[in-house]
């Protein structure tokens, strides 16, 4: 919802899902943010006209014109009557007939009254509308497979499980923030299978029940198990949309989303639920199982299927072990890398293909973006490493031959009451993009799993965790600098501020992101020559174009050194004075 001062001083755009919601700029739609569930949609009503009067009498006094009234408008927030107004008991029993079946180990879980309970207080605790229609192009999809030859077809068996079945693994993944409970398991529950702590933990808090401690209560209660579902549906895991903002209109894709052939429908809906498993593998049954069934609940609420209901040739939102390695194998990988095993690199033998591997595949766990390694097939492993000049295969065949910092390098130890340093630790640079100080080493360790505050030592030791704190440092930004990913992929959007300082999408402005103070805005150096190098090399084994804005010779540093700022105030007190 855009707040009151914006929906009618008409700094708000109306989406084209607002707009097919008749929800327009003027009072009426603050009337449906105030109070929409039990006042907006009902055509003329006395509670809308008090509103009104008390508005128009404001007006009067001050000369303004009135703007439009909310009779006709979706209310942003359901109410118990609204949902029920629009799936009321029968097609609900319609949409999941089998549900009761004696042969579900669901029977008798998923109740009408259940589910009408968990929309009316999902829109307490300030969410949107649950627009179960999604503006009237998509009803419950919360899908479960039936099978091929049952009564009434396949699609007709939704709902049948409650949780999964058999001997589930967990799903426990290492998290600071989310601690497993002792003895619990957080596999597949509920309509939409919520799993893994780091699901449970954040939907428990939205919904007001402790799901970290009490799993169970998604499978034994069906209010909470609906409540999970809506979380899913309508809480954006960044930088993937919501399910509800990817259908219904709401979002609006990037280049490079674009590119990757992510665009809105109900088969990027597909890709943030599975995409790793079902997406960018051509036709499949899984996914045409899902489709039937969305097809299914469209046709008994007579609405419309809507543009791009598959996910064949889109690129996954999060990427699998096997994705990523189609994506890049070990012959490739072995010959970017050709010379990091060469007796006299340090760190020969350390920076193996399958610890790459189990990196990005875990990464993809913690609820990040896919890794692009190719970057939208612009940028391969760009994490450099210098070579030297007349080295065998060339200086730029020599990455990754070091693991940290060489020497009797300092603690790089900053005072911090949020990161304070551990007793004797240092935290130098290591690993592929060289990790360096207590204030990263930190929260990278906090977003992998692992204490890297006391014990920064694992980036040297552990090539999966050193491997895993470069992907932490490529996809995570540090403001008000983007992340090195959303830089060159075409997801960042420099600022008017930027444009001035010449920081524009592309390689260069990695290289600002990275060490700018020391390498940006000098003009050509061989610093960021030598990056370019490894940028080009690694381009060329894989076929693919470097793209624009290769180097940052013109652009000012994200982050000043003193020597910048010196000679940055000098240029201004010589054209000051004269």
């Amino acid at each position: 919802m855009p707040s009151w001062h914006d929906a009618i001083s008409g700094r708000w755009t109306p989406s084209t899902a607002d707009l097919e919601a008749e929800q327009v700029s003027g009072y009426g739609v603050v009337t449906n943010i105030i109070n929409g569930g039990n006042e907006c949609g009902k055509v003329s009503n006395s509670r809308v006209e008090d509103r009104i009067g008390f508005y128009k009498r404001y007006c009067d006094l001050l000369g303004v014109g009135y703007g439009p009234n909310c009779y006709n408008q979706m209310p942003f927030t359901l109410t118990q009557e609204w949902v029920g107004s629009i799936i009321s008991k029968f097609p609900f029993d319609q949409m999941l007939k089998n549900h009761n079946d004696g042969n579900c180990s669901a029977n008798g879980f998923y109740t009408y009254e259940a589910f009408i309970a968990a929309t009316n207080s999902f829109g307490a605790f300030g969410t949107t509308a649950i627009m179960i229609l999604e503006n009237e192009k998509l009803s419950l999809s919360w899908l479960k497979r039936g099978w091929a030859f049952v009564p009434n077809g396949p699609y007709s068996w939704g709902y049948c499980f409650k949780q999964e079945h058999g001997n589930p693994m967990d799903y426990c993944v290492a998290s600071p923030r989310w601690p497993c409970a002792p003895g619990k398991r957080y596999f597949s529950r509920g309509p939409i299978r919520i799993s893994y702590n780091y699901n449970y933990a954040p939907a428990g808090r939205a919904i007001g029940s402790d799901l970290l401690n009490n799993p169970d209560a998604v499978a034994n209660d069906p209010t909470i198990s609906f409540k999970t579902a809506l979380w899913f549906w309508m809480t954006p895991q960044a930088p993937m949309p919501s399910w509800h903002d990817a259908i219904s209109g709401r979002w609006t894709p990037s280049t490079a989303d674009l590119e990757a052939e992510q665009v809105s429908g109900y088969g990027v809906v597909t890709n943030i639920i599975n995409g790793g498993n079902e997406c960018g593998k051509g036709s499949n049954s899984r996914v045409e199982d899902r489709i039937g069934f969305y097809k299914r609940y469209c046709d008994l609420l007579g609405v419309g299927y809507g543009p791009n209901l598959d996910c064949y040739n889109q690129m996954p939102f999060t990427l699998t072990q096997e994705w990523v390695g189609s994506i890049i194998s070990k012959s490739p990988f072995d010959q970017m890398l050709k010379n990091r095993n060469d007796g006299n690199c340090p760190a020969n033998g350390f920076y193996t293909y399958e610890a790459f591997i189990a990196a990005t595949n875990s990464f993809g766990a913690f609820g990040t973006r896919a890794i692009m390694i190719l970057e939208n097939e612009k940028l391969p492993l760009s994490w450099l490493k210098r070579g030297w000049a007349f080295a065998p295969d060339g200086p730029y065949s020599w990455g990754y031959c070091f693991k940290q910092e060489h020497g009797n390098p300092m603690d790089y130890c900053v005072a911090s009451p949020r990161w304070p340093c551990a007793p004797g630790k240092k935290y130098f640079s290591r690993g592929p993009i060289q990790i360096s100080y207590n204030y990263n080493y930190a929260p990278a360790g906090r977003a992998i799993g692992s204490d890297l505050l006391n014990n920064p030592d694992a980036v040297a030791n552990d090539p999966t965790i050193s491997f895993k704190t470069a992907l932490w440092f490529w996809m995570t930004p540090q403001a008000p600098m983007p992340s090195w990913h959303d830089a060159i992929s075409g997801r960042w959007t420099p600022s008017t501020a930027d444009l001035e300082a010449e920081q524009v999408s592309g390689y260069g402005v990695v290289t600002n992101i990275i060490n700018g103070g020391n390498e940006c805005g000098k003009g050509s150096n061989s610093r960021v020559e030598d990056r370019i190098g490894f940028y080009k090399r690694y381009c060329d084994l894989l076929g693919v174009g470097y793209g624009p804005n290769l180097d940052c010779y013109n652009q000012r540093p994200f982050t000043l050194t003193q020597e910048f700022e010196t000679k940055l105030i000098h240029r201004k007190f010589h054209y000051w004075c004269f």
